[in-house]
């Protein structure tokens, strides 16, 4: 007694408290005494809080934050926890709840120790806890700079000699890469001054190029400049090279057999169906140390004994012992082909994957009118084609007829392959879009938009009609419609199929030959006179489609010129050249 206590009224916040005191003795009791009611008013301390830093690159980051009142604001930063720097002082003249730093100047991939402090406009201070953030690394895109420095080029050498070069980086070099003819000397060389030890006995006396590539840790290469030499050593080896890693791969009538040496040898394989062989690939003579020679013509199915041989430079000749492969067994059939059937501009294409049969002899495609044919038929083969063709055009097509094909594959012992089948309905509107063709009258090949309808012929020809299957007959005034011209590009057969329409010839009405005068110029868009007249003449007859024979050559005309180049597989450009001029009268004949 006194009873007293001292209370630091600023850890309490501002307004009306209660004060009571509780007196107790020895024996455990207890009295409190009655309520004093006091009111604390002091100044509100700031706060910091929503402390983030982010934007942060390879020199800057940006540090925020917020405090409960105004206040100015400033970050403490350096390498540790005792900084060393600090900002700017922000937000000072008008305080303010909301605050923001950035640093600049830092070094990349540098982790940096940070503290933000605000102060009050009546002097109390905020600060926070130490904090952390890492800059991010340099992206490096500069290349390193390489040069040999020995040997000189041009240097005759022997025996083993040192390769070396320098090299510099913007940030730092991590290794060299010798090559002598674009082959690696050894390992890169990981630190300066960088260099290799080079056996020249290992390679063939003569020129050589020497390069060396400097490598960077952002992956940056440079190669330097070429330095030639001569290798020249006097031979006195008397080992022969150690064969090992013999591998052999066999198809059907094929095989290929890859080894290695110790040191650089030739390739040869001497190979036959007992261990006396009888038979030697010819002789590989480049030096290497990994060897593959590949034969064929094997027989399936069979065991073959080989063993394989290799002569360093200086004739010493290293030889494996008695192997064996075995070709594979002949299939009961080659494999059915898979493919597509599509049609486009007047033709139906089919399409398969590549063969990989060495059994194959050839490829072979039939045709029928009523159902894809099971096997060959001769009387239905439209085709026959190497093994290595992936494709087949049937341009001999109607319109409005379906076709069914089979593709098969055909074997050296004339063993058919199951039928790749497929059927396709021929349509009676065809689009002029191409972009291929050959021998037109001039210029490259382009587009044609337009769509191009040849019409059929009638069996019987109606006087007054002439070749038109429009309009009306001049002699008896009756409809065209079923007047009989003669089938585009049959001429005057009646087999086979037409080269324009592709249908049948049959029914034709054959005519005699006529031969067109069309001139000697290239006949274009916007070309008149007698020549166009005879143009126009011949498409009427061979297309049938009725044109005016007025002596001007307009775009309706050029759509038809486009229409007929390409079904004659010449370049699609609308111009009537020599070629163009000759495909037309040689159809006539």
């Amino acid at each position: 007694s006194p009873y007293s206590v001292s209370w630091d009224t600023t850890s309490a916040t501002n307004g009306s408290h209660i004060l009571t005191a509780t007196a107790r003795d020895v024996a455990g009791n207890s009295t409190t005494s009655t309520g004093v009611t006091v009111t604390i008013s002091g100044p509100i301390l700031p706060v910091i809080s929503n402390l983030v830093g982010n934007q942060t690159t390879a020199t800057s980051t940006v540090i925020s934050w917020d405090t409960n009142i105004a206040t100015n604001g400033q970050v403490f930063y350096g390498l540790t926890s005792a900084y060393g720097s600090q900002s700017a002082l922000v937000d000072n003249t008008t305080k303010t709840t909301s605050h923001t730093v950035t640093l600049t100047n830092l070094s990349p991939a540098t982790t940096y120790h940070f503290q933000v402090k605000s102060v009050d406009s009546s002097g109390n201070v905020a600060t926070t806890i130490d904090f952390t953030f890492t800059t991010l690394a340099v992206v490096d895109t500069t290349p390193p700079t390489v040069s040999i420095s020995s040997p000189a080029s041009g240097t005759t050498v022997s025996g083993t000699i040192t390769v070396s070069a320098t090299a510099s980086d913007n940030i730092g070099v991590v290794g060299v890469q010798f090559k002598l003819d674009s082959s690696n000397l050894g390992a890169a060389d990981i630190s300066s001054p960088y260099s290799i030890g080079l056996n020249s006995t290992q390679f063939a006396n003569g020129s050589h190029t020497l390069t060396a590539i400097a490598r960077d840790a952002a992956g940056n290469i440079t190669t330097s400049a070429t330095r030639t030499i001569t290798i020249s050593n006097i031979v006195s080896d008397i080992t022969a090279p150690i064969i090992t890693n013999i591998v052999s791969t066999a198809k059907y009538k094929s095989v290929a057999i890859t080894w290695t040496t110790d040191e650089r040898a030739d390739s040869q394989v001497e190979y036959g169906l007992t261990a006396s062989y009888g038979l030697i690939t010819p002789l590989d003579a480049n030096l290497v140390l990994a060897h593959t020679r590949s034969f064929s013509n094997l027989s399936p199915g069979l065991t073959y004994h080989f063993r394989v041989r290799s002569k360093d430079q200086a004739g010493n000749l290293g030889q494996s012992t008695d192997l064996v492969f075995q070709t594979q067994s002949r299939p009961t059939r080659p494999p059915k082909p898979t493919g597509t059937l599509s049609f486009s501009a007047g033709s139906i294409k089919m399409a398969w994957l590549e063969l990989d049969y060495e059994l194959c002899q050839n490829i072979a495609i039939y045709r029928d009118l009523t159902s894809s044919p099971l096997t060959p038929n001769s009387t239905k083969l439209i085709a026959t084609l190497p093994c290595t063709a992936v494709e087949y055009t049937d341009t001999n097509v109607t319109g409005g007829t379906t076709y069914y094909y089979s593709l098969f594959i055909i074997d050296d012992l004339g063993v058919y392959s199951d039928p790749l089948s497929g059927s396709f309905t021929a349509p009676t509107t065809i689009s002029t879009t191409s972009s291929s063709g050959g021998g037109g009258g001039g210029g490259g090949s382009k587009p044609v938009s337009s769509i191009v309808y040849i019409p059929a012929v009638s069996a019987t020809p109606i006087p007054g009609c002439g070749s038109r299957t429009t309009g009306f007959s001049t002699i008896t005034g009756q409809s065209c419609a079923g007047n009989s011209a003669p089938i585009p590009g049959c001429g005057s057969r009646t087999t086979g199929f037409s080269t324009i329409t592709g249908q049948s010839c049959a029914g034709n009405s054959s005519t005699t030959a006529t031969t067109y005068n069309f001139g000697t110029v290239t006949l274009r868009n916007g070309s008149r006179g007698e020549a166009v007249k005879e143009l126009q003449r011949f498409l009427n007859a061979k297309l049938n489609l009725g044109l005016v024979v007025d002596g001007k050559l307009g775009p309706k005309t050029i759509a038809v010129i486009k229409q007929w180049q390409m079904n004659n597989g010449l370049v699609v450009d609308g111009l009537v050249g020599p070629k163009t001029k000759a495909k037309m009268n040689a159809l006539t004949q």
